[in-house]
């Protein structure tokens, strides 16, 4: 396990101080005292707090964020009264600085909702968010937390890398806007024939006397950014199927969703497994798809059509993905029908 991954733990002190400080410790030992900050005893005397905050998220790997049973009535009575929130801004700060943040609901606390956090820490909730209680569960709960820090960190770098190729690629739509030209005024905005005056721009070429056929005065479509029309819905657990479901599907142009919302969506592919079962996020997800009338495709990975039930899908729009070749079969010609429409 790698234990070079810095960390950075965000808790409010009036909410479980001594829950978020047992954390700590146990991710001291595990990832060395050095890399773990807590601004419990970490800042030291007479500097501007909300710069050095800032400056030690920049130098963190992971965010984790310590919710207890006051964190979101806390929240809530800052924004009223309009008082710097900062735990509110270290979050914000790090998902700005494209971090992992990852929240962990501790002390019998209930998960928030993304509907009851402010725009800006939203995307936090997209995490499949794990409990911690005391208890004898504690130990158990602890380690496994621990050890799946890495995997979350590798799958969240590996995001972000695909996300800024796909950036790269993205055409400038206003560098790659097509203009009518001089030779067609009579198409041209007053604004661009202004712009084209021969009186205004001698050097420019004068206009021809006949004009062009009408299939020549269209001018060439307007190139626009490529982005994914497919997005697939999936839990830290199920990311594996996801990214197999990914390159089954190419060359179509899918991107999993679990990190960053995609510039643009034509169809929703969520992955019903126990672990999304347990995902407010993945809850949250098909209700918002729903609700921007965006077609939705189940795809059972785990368990039977049964246990999907909890879903708001319809059982006969499931498809069970674990009868081999002949559902991926039926997965591609339910997405191409789709696409169609």
């Amino acid at each position: 396990m790698n234990t070079d991954i810095r960390i950075f733990v965000s808790y409010r002190r009036a909410d479980s101080p001594c829950f978020a400080e047992r954390i700590r410790d146990w991710f001291m030992l595990a990832y060395q005292r050095e890399n773990v900050f807590m601004d419990f005893d970490a800042i030291p005397p007479f500097v501007d707090f909300e710069v050095f905050i800032v400056e030690q998220i920049e130098k963190v790997d992971v965010m984790l964020v310590i919710i207890g049973p006051r964190w979101l009535d806390m929240l809530n009575q800052r924004m009223q009264t309009d008082e710097l929130d900062y735990v509110r801004m270290e979050i914000r700060q790090a998902l700005q600085m494209e971090k992992l943040v990852a929240p962990i609901v501790v002390d019998g606390a209930q998960t928030p909702r993304a509907d009851d956090l402010p725009p800006d820490i939203r995307p936090m909730m997209r995490a499949n968010i794990p409990r911690l209680d005391s208890g004898r569960q504690f130990l158990d709960n602890i380690e496994r937390i621990i050890s799946a820090l890495p995997k979350a960190l590798d799958q969240h770098t590996r995001i972000k890398a695909a996300n800024d190729l796909e950036a790269e690629r993205m055409v400038d739509p206003i560098e790659a806007m097509t203009f009518v030209p001089f030779s067609y005024p009579h198409r041209a905005s007053s604004i661009e024939a202004d712009i084209m005056d021969v009186s205004r721009s001698p050097a420019m070429p004068p206009p021809r006397a006949e004009p062009a056929p009408m299939a020549e005065q269209i001018p060439a479509p307007m190139p626009m950014p490529k982005a994914p029309i497919v997005a697939i819905y999936s839990t830290v657990e199920d990311e594996p199927f996801a990214q197999q479901l990914q390159a089954d599907l190419a060359p179509l142009p899918i991107q999993t969703a679990l990190n960053q919302q995609p510039v643009a969506i034509a169809l929703g592919i969520i992955l019903l497994s126990n672990a999304s079962r347990q995902s407010d996020w993945i809850q949250g997800e098909i209700a918002r798809l729903q609700e921007q009338t965006i077609p939705i495709l189940p795809l059972l990975i785990e368990g039977d059509i049964k246990s999907a039930a909890p879903y708001a899908i319809a059982a006969n729009e499931i498809i069970d993905m674990q009868q081999g070749e002949d559902s991926l079969a039926e997965l591609m010609k339910r997405i191409g029908l789709i696409l169609q429409k």
